[in-house]
């Protein structure tokens, strides 16, 4: 089979001469097209007030939606409407194939639909297959219909559509029987024959938000998505649509791609329709359409995408103790040329490390992770970007490496180290990448010291010093090229990456040169929020906003912003939308709100400080790699990742009971500015404590706050502050013991650590959450120093 993928980033040509007007005032559904008459069909429901030939008087207003009354359109490929034909109590027509035999068009439709209440949408329960006549006017039950019943009991079926790929003899269709929508593709023989008893592929329709039709093509599943421009879906300069694109592998229901459908930007309305393959002169190409114009006068624009590649790619992982232990990477590539950069990524426990990365790749070649964490689970994946602009993802195998010792005590290790303590570092590579962390720029020799860091709920910073009193020209010139925001600075720890983010300030001294690097949540401090913070209703909206854990709605914001704002080109420009992590377990569905008193306004502010003043709602974030976590706080309920003693930190210590951040009770306000009148106060803790009165207050940057959004801001701001905290501080002289019972892949804020302590006056057994990470390395060794901060549970017992 053509293993045919569309470059659906790639150039489109427009079809047709420019926008069609059919039949019917309204907009198109799905269009097919035969390749061997030249000619396009498209379907309409049937517009209010229209009387057929053989009708005395039109239906009343809705019915030819909810009893699924459609128009089937004949289109040259100028943009003549040649013919129409109408079938009565079909379907709403977002399924549509077109099949030529002996010359002659014959249609696939959804067909014998149940007739709704008025303002729903008929859905068809079975197939047909029938000639297109022009002027015909057909019902359901008309003699001489091909009709084909896939799902049976008929009763059980709200709706199927159906997508023909004649080139691959296919028949696919998308069937819903009230449990979700189910794909099942099916050898068209077996098809024709009525034999639905086996399909080839079946597999759940993954979840996206506004489909709106789909087509089969070889092993891919095209999906269309969207909705037209308005208040929830604005257009340029404000948005760039809701429109994209879903590409779904027939052969695992995994989806390939998700696309922003970023083309004719311009277009009056745009509202997405249709989408559809076709082969003229054997040439495959991708036809997708919008509608376009204002309510009873709209249009039909169809655009053609021809570039395409063979995605053929596959990534196998082994284990191998010979002739160095690690896991071989093995990697089979059908197309080796038009490659721009290929990276190869290590997913363990749902985080992301970039271990490899090149510019070529050649078939059958194989790599080594000389550094794989021992006796876990672990995955790879395989990223190919095309000079075409498309990317091609491979996932391994799982594989699980174990050493030589086996795992005893839990291993989780690095290869070579395999004992479960935090060590010395043996080695610091450094490396300069374009931006992006997968193109290499330049290797960083001569290193010097190394400092980087991880923190929560804000910016971590790196740099690497590199000696150039002796460096050569070449290289001396390489690092005076290095760019703030255009390169990136990539730390290795013997071998694993620790560390990425965007160069911000290169320093050039005489005899050396200071690479300083923020991770890539530094790039939120230079976004401006340009999308409405209006996360209050229970179904996501064109943007995806909804009531929703705290994490979900900053994955959202970030993703507006990063992706679908007009000024992020090319979309995600940065590469950081694929690193997200987001972990919502325990936490609630909460109301966010910022949108002014006309409820259209946007919240001007940076986007890093916009997750800043999420921190009030419960949102915890941190960045590991190029990984960004984001996530609640932990909590005594939460596993701890290792327990130390003040034995496994070197230098004095001081353990604090710390008042000046107790509290017993916890006011959250929205009051705003002088006007204090609009805004709502609530507090939650307890009272007649030992402490007498101990208040906190926490100020929410939001409108219309509920009362239940200000209990929980209040919640999460009484979290950890009683009883009145115990903080351990490590002063700067101080760091980790290397026999600390902690791996670097453990230290990661927002994490639990268990601290204990008997040889002082206050004995001390106690969970903390993890806030910093500060690691610093010199010819001499390394230094590992943590912060720690209080957990963040939750004592009340009455809330006002």
């Amino acid at each position: 089979m053509a293993d045919i993928l569309f470059n659906l980033n790639g150039s489109t040509t427009p079809m047709l001469g420019g926008a069609v007007e059919l039949d019917q005032t309204r907009v198109h559904q799905q269009v097919a097209l035969d390749a061997v008459g030249g000619l396009v069909y498209t379907t309409q429901v049937i517009a209010n007030g229209v009387t057929l030939p053989d009708e005395d008087e039109p239906p009343a207003t809705g019915v030819r939606d909810s009893r699924g009354d459609l128009a089937i359109n004949r289109v040259t490929l100028d943009g003549e409407v040649t013919g129409v034909m109408y079938a009565r109590g079909f379907d709403h027509g977002a399924g549509l194939a077109v099949e030529n035999a002996a010359g002659a068009a014959y249609l696939w439709l959804a067909y014998d639909a149940v007739m709704q209440p008025i303002g729903t949408n008929a859905h068809g329960r079975r197939l047909v297959r029938m000639p297109f006549e022009d002027g015909a006017i057909v019902d359901v039950g008309a003699p001489g219909l091909d009709v084909y019943t896939p799902v049976e009991p008929v009763e059980t079926v709200r709706g199927v559509t159906a997508s023909l790929d004649a080139e691959h003899s296919r028949m696919a269709i998308a069937v819903n029987t009230g449990s979700g929508v189910r794909y099942r593709i099916y050898e068209l023989e077996d098809f024709r024959a009525k034999d639905f008893s086996a399909p080839v592929y079946e597999f759940a329709r993954p979840s996206f938000p506004a489909l709106q039709s789909w087509t089969l093509y070889g092993r891919y599943i095209y999906q269309t998505h969207g909705t037209g421009y308005g208040d929830g879906n604005p257009e340029p300069p404000e948005g760039n649509g809701d429109a994209y694109f879903t590409v779904i592998d027939i052969r695992n229901g995994a989806v390939q791609q998700r696309v922003h459908n970023l083309h004719a930007l311009t277009l009056d309305a745009r509202e997405p329709e249709s989408i559809s393959v076709w082969a003229p002169d054997g040439a495959p190409q991708l036809v997708f359409g919008f509608a376009t114009g204002g309510i009873g006068a709209r249009r039909m624009n169809l655009y053609s995408v021809s570039s395409s590649v063979d995605p053929d790619v596959t990534l196998t992982a082994s284990a191998v103790t010979s002739p160095e232990p690690g896991i071989e990477l093995s990697v089979a590539l059908a197309d080796t040329t038009g490659i721009q950069s290929w990276t190869i990524h290590r997913t363990v426990a749902g985080m992301d490390q970039l271990i490899l990365s090149g510019e070529t790749l050649p078939t059958g070649s194989t790599w080594l992770d000389p550094a794989p964490p021992a006796c876990v689970p672990v995955t790879y994946r395989l990223v190919v970007q095309r000079t075409s602009g498309v990317s091609e993802v491979s996932t391994s195998n799982r594989v699980t490496y174990t050493p030589e010792g086996g795992c005893g005590g839990g291993g989780g290790g690095p290869v070579g180290d395999q004992d479960n303590i935090l060590g010395c570092a043996s080695e610091y590579r450094a490396v300069i990448h374009w931006r992006g962390g997968g193109r290499q720029y330049l290797a960083l020799e001569r290193i010097s010291a190394v400092e980087w860091g991880r923190t929560i709920n804000d910016i971590s910073e790196a740099s690497v010093t590199v000696a150039v009193a002796d460096a050569g020209p070449e290289y001396c010139e390489a690092l005076g090229r290095v760019e703030p925001w255009v390169h990136e600075l990539t730390i290795y720890r013997d071998g694993d990456l620790v560390w990425q983010g965007p160069v911000v300030r290169p320093r050039f001294r005489r005899d050396a040169v200071v690479i300083g690097a923020q991770d890539v949540t530094g790039w939120f401090d230079h976004v401006v929020n340009t999308f409405r913070v209006t996360y209050t209703s229970s179904t996501a909206d064109a943007r995806g906003r909804m009531r929703a854990p705290i994490t979900y709605i900053a994955e959202n914001h970030i993703r507006l912003n990063l992706a679908e704002s007009s000024l992020s080109d090319p979309p995600d420009w940065c590469g950081i939308l694929p690193y997200l992590v987001r972990r919502d377990t325990g936490l609630p569905r909460i109301k966010v709100e910022k949108d002014g008193s006309s409820n259209r306004s946007v919240w001007t502010e940076y986007l890093g400080d916009i997750l800043r003043e999420w921190t009030k709602r419960g949102l915890t974030w941190t960045t590991v790699g190029r990984s960004l976590l984001l996530r609640g706080r932990p909590t005594s309920d939460t596993r701890a990742t290792a327990t130390l003693t003040l034995d496994h930190i070197s230098g004095d210590v001081e353990v604090i009971k710390d008042g000046l951040s107790g509290a017993a009770y916890a006011f959250a306000t929205s009051q705003q500015g002088q006007d204090i009148s609009d805004g709502k106060t609530l507090g939650t803790g307890r009272t007649r404590t030992t402490y007498g009165r101990l208040d906190t207050l926490v100020r929410l940057q939001e409108e219309d706050a509920a009362d239940a959004d200000l209990r929980e801001a209040a919640r999460d701001d009484l979290a950890g502050r009683y009883p009145v905290p115990t903080a351990i501080n490590v002063p700067a002289n101080a760091q980790l013991t290397p026999d600390a019972p902690v791996t670097i892949r453990q230290l990661v804020p927002g994490e639990r650590l268990d601290v204990f302590a008997h040889n002082l006056c206050l004995p001390l057994r106690q969970g903390f959450a993890i806030s910093d990470v500060d690691v610093t390395w010199q010819r001499g060794g390394e230094r590992v120093q943590v912060g720690l901060i209080p957990l963040g549970d939750v004592d009340e017992e009455l809330s006002t």
